[in-house]
């Protein structure tokens, strides 16, 4: 998995915040960052974006994404917000 992908699914709550988090912290050199979640709950999705939104990062696009029938996920590619 590339360096700056944190892949949260099948993981319970509140552990893919953590991992967001945790990723955020660690991501001074990096321009983007993607987050795989589960499409079947909407709390780690809203969860995470809030948590980046607090952190300084923004949802740049959000998509559903299809690994194997049935197992739909979404694929959050987050973006540093710039200062003005």
């Amino acid at each position: 998995m590339p360096k700056n992908h944190v892949d949260t699914r099948g993981l319970p709550c509140p552990e893919p915040v953590l991992r967001v988090m945790e990723k955020i912290r660690t991501a001074d050199d990096l321009a983007e960052i993607v987050v795989l979640v589960d499409a079947n709950r909407e709390g780690p999705k809203e969860n995470t974006k809030r948590t980046a939104a607090a952190l300084g990062w923004q949802a740049k696009s959000i998509s559903v994404e299809e690994e194997k029938e049935e197992e739909e996920y979404f694929k959050i590619v987050f973006e540093k917000i710039k200062p003005e």
